[in-house]
């Protein structure tokens, strides 16, 4: 543990083993011994290196006792007492949540189409992107196709998955996938009973401004919107300017190469 603690962390974070200089690791550190440099402790240095980097360390905590307090239509509520792989013992709390799906659907012009639809959870409306649970076992992508079609009527042909994020790992168990649509072709919406949904299409300058300016408040829409904006979409290419010199006339040199120049006596 204590060559744990003093082993540079270069070499325990590095994707790929360096090369062990066991010497100058540990004359970095004022570490001198003449044991350092004999072929036996090279040899079991080179395990204990060889050690931290193949030997996987358990990414999940052991579950001791799990008791549902709540069971309802969309979500759980859990309450587990649990052994992290950090050590720590402590009883937490969550939601247990299938997942969700995020659609951003994208117009051949660039405008970009968003839904507003009356929130209960924060009391007022929000304009945001289709969205919606995945059902037990669902893979994304067909939920997504689904949700697109029930909220706006739209299909899409071309389907580009950008983020799959869980948007409050603190007490959600919320896994979301968020897709960019293309190529849509408009239908009819086929919302459910409790929706009542207003869509409308806006350019990324528009949404842009509602973000700056607070207007455009739902987490996951901001999100997916400016991932898309840096990273995916098409940005026009700028126009070079004209060469002064290209456009600049060229002064007529009065001066014939076949005729000698006339020198002053």
């Amino acid at each position: 543990m204590i060559l744990a603690a003093k082993f540079p962390r270069q070499y325990t974070q590095s994707p790929r083993p360096p090369p062990i200089r066991v010497k100058a690791c540990f004359r970095r550190f004022g570490l001198e011994s003449p044991h350092f440099g004999s072929p036996l402790f090279e040899f079991r240095f080179s395990i204990f290196v060889y050690w931290l980097y193949h030997v996987p360390m358990s990414p999940r905590a052991k579950i001791t006792s799990s008791e549902t307090l709540f069971h309802g239509r969309v979500f759980d509520v859990r309450r587990e007492t649990v052994k992290e792989p950090n050590g720590v013992e402590a009883t937490r709390e969550f939601v247990v949540h299938n997942g969700s799906v995020v659609v951003l659907p994208v117009f051949d012009d660039g405008r970009i189409l968003l839904v507003c639809q009356y929130r209960h959870s924060v009391g007022g409306y929000l304009w945001e992107l289709v969205a919606g649970r995945m059902e037990p076992g669902e893979d994304p992508l067909p939920g997504a196709k689904r949700e697109l079609l029930e909220e706006t009527g739209y299909s899409a042909r071309q389907w580009q998955q950008i983020l799959d994020v869980f948007p409050t790992p603190g007490f959600v168990s919320e896994r979301m996938v968020v897709y960019v649509a293309r190529d849509l072709r408009a239908g009819t919406a086929h919302p459910e009973e409790d929706e009542r949904i207003t869509a409308r299409t806006f350019s990324p300058r528009e949404i842009e401004k509602w973000i700056r300016s607070g207007k455009l408040r739902d987490a996951k829409s901001i999100a997916g919107i400016l991932y898309y904006l840096r990273f995916c979409a098409a940005k026009p290419q700028p126009k070079l300017k004209p060469s002064r010199t290209s456009h600049r006339p060229q002064k007529k040199s009065t001066h014939s190469p076949h005729r000698p120049k006339k020198t002053s006596r």
